[in-house]
């Protein structure tokens, strides 16, 4: 299976299984304060620890950010004489890796489901980032293409939904009910998850060739705006789902 590459900032490359971290300094130091003997008690705390502890960006007009500028911004005060501006702020959204998520307490999907795989990963536990998309249920109409955490939990996979960051509700729903459109979650909610492609540090595999989904997953072949409108409405209708049915 060939590993795909993601572009980066300033030119750089990487394989696609790079951007999950188990060796990073500041991987290992949030490792050490939540782990714990048993497996399952600690997915519990780091679903927990991506719930409280980061957000969202959303920019000036209260959406979904997927602007560079706006993500890129908490980084450097940023002039429109810097360098960072300029490479930037006309860029699509570029994927943080873990520690920087860990830095800036902000992420789109992939950047805290890379965070929260890398977390799992580093105790060994069996956990997978995913790529693919939110769907209507009535529909089948791909309301955006998003990320999320796939785990083995109490002998079942497991979804940890990475950008619900409200204590009131939970995170984590089982994979036969998030995949599938006749679920209750799905009748309840009006979503469904569709798992295209699935990576960790070692391995990387998928459905079928997802590179040139991959491609509109960055926002590289969708023009910005309808991106945007997507991931707007994506987003929405997860957190609205996740208010519906995972109250604590």
């Amino acid at each position: 299976m060939t590993i795909p590459i993601i572009n980066w900032r300033h030119g750089e490359r990487y394989y696609i299984t790079q951007f999950i971290q188990i060796d990073n300094p500041d991987i290992n130091e949030v490792y050490e304060d939540l782990k714990v003997d048993n497996n399952d008690e600690y997915i519990e705390r780091v679903a927990r620890f991506i719930n409280l502890n980061f957000e969202y960006p959303l920019n000036p007009l209260g959406n979904p950010a997927t602007e560079s500028l706006w993500c890129r911004y908490l980084v450097f005060p940023l002039t429109f004489l810097c360098f960072c501006y300029k490479k930037w702020i006309y860029k699509d959204y570029i994927w943080q890796f873990p520690n920087e998520t860990l830095v800036l307490k902000y992420g789109i999907c992939i950047d805290t489901a890379l965070l929260c795989t890398s977390l799992l990963r580093k105790k060994g536990v069996n956990a997978w980032c995913i790529l693919g998309s939110v769907n209507d249920t009535q529909t089948d109409q791909i309301l955006g293409y998003h990320a999320w955490t796939e785990v083995y939990y109490r002998g079942e996979w497991w979804i940890i939904e990475t950008t619900i960051h409200d204590p009131s509700l939970n995170n984590m729903i089982p994979a036969k009910e998030a995949y599938d459109k006749n679920s209750e979650f799905a009748k309840q909610t009006g979503i469904y998850y569709v798992k295209m492609a699935w990576f960790n540090e070692k391995e990387y595999d998928e459905e079928k060739s997802l590179l040139p989904t991959l491609y509109r997953f960055i926002g590289r072949e969708i023009k910005k705006q309808e991106f945007r409108k997507m991931e707007r409405k994506k987003q929405k209708a997860i957190w609205n789902a996740y208010k519906l049915y995972c109250r604590r």
